[in-house]
């Protein structure tokens, strides 16, 4: 859903002349927004209204923010989203600072190993939408919260499908499969705290319809790099009836840089027999 909506703004970037100075990289930096909806098979035609809000220019990089509301065609709203992306020179996404670091993010990361590396069983995405390989630390009542804490791991793979397509001339890992790298460690942890275990076909709706998300990047996943490490904290779980939501803040790190955060990322789980 996230690049469907996305896409547009680039295609409307380009329209204005912006990709022509000197940044020939495009590439996300946040969005703040709400789902209203999933978003399924039989569901038609999904219309993205895309508006330039702003843009500012530095040198060679020009920053572009845009508000969008995505829709059905028979008029159900499905998001809202505020957002801003840059046109970079290919030099400047070669040094990468990341996000800001604390001693609690170190900490995290740092972590010695507490699992066997297996991905627990859980309905969360799997083939080549599975975004995690293994599972290497949780704890049920870790993170700041105290209601919950894990860590997963994923070897980069140069040949991904992603690296292919995603963009063209310029092999980057999409920004939204490393939000759902971040959906799948929740799913996990959910389902490694027993929230589940209850329930007789339970069922995850990422984002949580109704929830608020928020996300920023600072950096990429290119072939050339070896390992990406995602976090994620457990800071809310509220019960009502079959539904439970759990609302996490995460943090992705590529070999050893802090280069995406989403907070809030919230789930809901569901009994659906």
């Amino acid at each position: 859903l996230s690049e469907i909506v996305l896409q547009p703004c680039g295609w409307l970037a380009s329209h204005c002349g912006f990709a022509l100075e000197g940044g020939e990289r495009f590439r996300n930096l946040d969005g703040d927004g709400e789902v209203f909806m999933e978003v399924g098979p039989h569901d038609g035609t999904l219309i993205v209204d895309t508006t330039l809000t702003s843009f500012s220019k530095v040198g060679p990089m020009t920053i572009v923010a845009f508000a969008l509301k995505a829709r059905l065609a028979d008029g159900r709203p499905v998001m809202n989203l505020k957002t801003q992306f840059g046109f970079f020179p290919a030099a400047a996404l070669v040094r990468q600072a990341g996000l800001a670091v604390t001693d609690a993010h170190r900490t995290l990361l740092n972590l010695a190993p507490n699992r066997n590396d297996k991905l627990p069983d859980a309905p969360v995405a799997h083939g080549e939408l599975r975004m995690l390989d293994r599972l290497d630390y949780f704890d049920a009542n870790g993170g700041s919260a105290g209601l919950g804490l894990a860590r997963g791991r994923q070897s980069v793979d140069p040949h991904a499908w992603y690296f292919k397509a995603h963009f063209f001339q310029d092999p980057v890992q999409p920004g939204s499969l490393g939000l759902d790298a971040l959906v799948q460690l929740l799913s996990h942890a959910v389902c490694l705290k027993g929230l589940a275990n209850d329930m007789e076909t339970p069922r995850f709706e990422t984002v949580a319809a109704g929830a608020p998300v928020k996300w920023m990047y600072r950096g990429q996943v290119a072939p050339d790099k070896k390992e990406v490490t995602t976090i994620m904290e457990i800071m809310d779980i509220t019960a009502s009836g079959n539904r439970t939501l759990i609302t996490g803040k995460g943090s992705l790190w590529c070999d050893g840089l802090r280069i995406y955060e989403a907070s809030p990322l919230t789930i809901a789980l569901e009994d659906r027999p």
